[in-house]
């Protein structure tokens, strides 16, 4: 089995793009740049830019995280089209 890749997570989301910076300087010079992932939460707003900050540092991210941000981006879109629909017709 083992370990193929290791995720770093800002899952409460308070981490800036400095400490991103930081974090995967001092983790990619014990661990290759292609073994790692991030995974960021926006809840003080702060997720694409730490996404941003780690592509600096990293070439690769995980397709997951930004299914996961455009998944997000696609419901509030259909709640607010369904909601301009229903008060279109009422």
């Amino acid at each position: 089995m083992g370990c193929y890749e290791i995720s770093l997570g800002d899952t409460v989301g308070v981490g800036t793009p400095g400490a991103m910076v930081a974090m995967l300087t001092e983790v990619s010079k014990h661990v290759p740049t292609s073994c790692l992932a991030v995974h960021c939460h926006d809840t003080y707003g702060q997720a694409i830019a730490n996404i941003f900050a780690a592509l600096q540092v990293m070439y690769r991210l995980l397709t997951v995280v930004m299914l996961n941000f455009i998944m997000v981006l696609l419901s509030i879109f259909l709640y607010i089209t369904s909601i301009v629909t229903d008060d279109a017709f009422a």
